[in-house]
């Protein structure tokens, strides 16, 4: 490089990073078609993630965009059990970013995001932040059901969860969970009453179901057993 003056030597260097950026892309993308298959092609035009994501993802999880709530949770029970992780946090730390040292960055806060609501929750407008509207974007469909039955005025007085079963409620408390993570969204005296009524309607349930733990643990075990069965399904079914 002796002849070479300080212009062309940046350039020979950006260069070379370029190439080895894009391997590294590479090889993420190959671990991510080993787990699920390469979904890549049909999640290119993902308009979330154009809108809202500043780095790379790996193709297992931009899939995340295109689950509901319940299929979310499935795989991330399946992925913690892939590389035997307590946490999922755990797994997109070490083992599911194209830089998995162990080091917590904007990149990991963004697949935790799209992995706990489908979305990037800064790609939703600001003028389009309901309640309802936001957890029907996130997949969250029995919360969704929720907000609506109480947005009729006249069931104010009447109770959403009353003529549904242990495994609906204990599921619907798992959404609202996931859920409050995205509390910072809304107006604040919105955001209050509608965790007032969610509160007062599972306590009503309860009341009226004694045999019900308010812990319930129904949609865990639902979703421990359904991710049990991905794992064992051979790899070809996936394709």
């Amino acid at each position: 490089m002796k002849n070479l003056n300080l212009k062309q030597i940046i350039f020979f260097l950006c260069a070379m990073g370029a190439l080895m950026a894009g391997a590294a892309d590479k090889s993420s993308s190959a671990t991510a078609a080993r787990v699920l298959g390469d979904n890549s092609r049909s999640l290119r035009d993902d308009k979330f993630l154009r809108a809202g994501n500043t780095c790379q993802m790996s193709a297992v999880m931009r899939s995340f965009s295109h689950l509901d709530f319940d299929s979310r949770m499935i795989l991330q029970e399946k992925l913690m059990r892939r590389f035997n992780r307590n946490l999922f946090m755990d797994a997109v730390r070490y083992d599911l970013s194209p830089c998995s040292d162990g080091a917590w960055s904007e990149e990991k806060s963004s697949v935790l995001e799209l992995a706990d609501f489908g979305l990037l929750l800064k790609t939703i407008p600001s003028n389009q932040c309901k309640i309802g509207f936001v957890a029907k974007q996130c997949g969250m469909k029995r919360l969704g059901a929720f907000i609506d039955f109480y947005a009729v005025p006249e069931n104010q007085k009447k109770s959403f969860l009353e003529d549904k079963d242990k495994f609906f409620v204990s599921a619907l408390m798992a959404e609202e969970n996931t859920f409050s993570g995205a509390g910072f969204l809304f107006q604040l005296d919105e955001w209050l009453r509608f965790k007032d009524q969610f509160r007062q309607d599972v306590e009503q349930y309860r009341d009226h179901h004694p045999d019900f733990d308010y812990r319930s643990d129904l949609f865990r075990a639902y979703i421990m057993r359904q991710a049990q069965i991905l794992n064992n399904v051979p790899s070809s079914r996936h394709r």
